[in-house]
């Protein structure tokens, strides 16, 4: 038996092809205890429950990279004998990582949907989380890496309002998005917008209103995803 760290979160890759796993800094990490036989869907079981999700509901990847091997793309584990394999390098790597990325299980990852983020905010094409007391309808989007387009993980199409007559929209952009958005802006961490006027920006541009806590963790994404 082997105890191992796990962190949540996803892969990035720079522009000069190295890899950075982000951190969710919600979910963070947790410690599990794995033996050479334990099994793929063991794994599974056994990270969402400590993680308090449905493993039936959610899909997670999981991965870990080679220590000293900088800018070798992670190791995917898809299998009972690479769970096993992971194992026992563990053991011989005893400050190895395993990284799991978390997903909506049963989405079709080619379902996308264009959405202009310059649309006035009162137009619901322009929401990625919205729900209403007098009206069920509601989408839920994360953006793609790379794109301008959004996977749609869950939509419920039943409008019985005008959109104008909304009285509240959900949640703004996650910072990862915001991240995307600004990434381009970045060259290094010493360069690009700051806090402030990445909330201009959204402000301006977007016509989106967000926290300087939200900026921040979305310039600490735009960065990473630079390096």
């Amino acid at each position: 038996m082997v105890l191992i760290y796990v962190k949540s979160g996803e892969w990035m890759c720079s522009r000069g092809d190295d890899w950075s796993f982000v951190v969710d800094k919600e979910r963070r990490g947790r410690m599990v205890t794995l033996a050479t036989t334990t099994t793929l869907k063991q794994l599974k079981i056994t990270v969402c429950e400590d993680y308090g999700v449905d493993h039936n509901a959610i899909n997670a990847e999981f991965s870990y990279s080679l220590l000293n091997q900088k800018g070798n793309p992670p190791i995917i584990i898809t299998n009972d004998r690479q769970a096993s394999n992971f194992v026992g390098y563990a053991k011989r790597e005893s400050s190895t990582t395993l990284c799991v990325m978390f997903s909506v299980s049963g989405v079709n990852q080619k379902e996308r949907v264009n959405i202009d983020l310059n649309k006035e905010p009162c137009d619901s094409s322009n929401v990625e989380d919205e729900e209403d007391a007098l009206c069920n309808w509601t989408v839920r989007a994360e953006g793609i890496d790379g794109s301008t387009y959004f996977m749609i993980n869950q939509c419920d199409g039943r409008h019985s309002c005008a959109p104008s007559k909304k009285r509240k929209f959900g949640k703004t952009a996650s910072a990862r998005t915001i991240g995307t958005l600004i990434q381009h802006r970045f060259d290094d961490a010493n360069d690009g917008p700051k806090p402030n006027d990445i909330i201009q920006f959204m402000r301006m541009e977007h016509s989106c209103e967000i926290t300087y806590w939200h900026a921040w963790e979305a310039r600490e994404f735009a960065i990473a995803a630079a390096r």
